[in-house]
């Protein structure tokens, strides 16, 4: 069992550091790219998985905010 503010601190802090490093990594495999000898087509591939997994990340995002929304507004104190 977890208290509903310790959940949140949890949950609060699982987001922002998810997106912290989403941003980290994006960022530095976006400059690596643009200086690396890599077939352009493999390129595009990798520049691909990148946009996916920003987007994912923000779909992600915005279900923990809804997730912590909704245990905020919640009546219940124990998880």
């Amino acid at each position: 069992m977890i208290e509903k503010n310790e959940l949140l601190e949890k949950l609060r802090d699982a987001a922002k550091m998810e997106g912290a490093l989403i941003t980290i990594y994006s960022n530095h495999l976006t400059t690596i790219l643009g200086h690396s000898r890599l077939e352009e087509e493999i390129q595009a591939e990798i520049t691909f998985i990148l946009k996916k997994l920003i987007g994912d990340s923000k779909r992600h995002d915005d279900f923990m905010n809804d997730l912590i929304t909704s245990i905020s507004k919640s009546t219940k104190n124990v998880y």
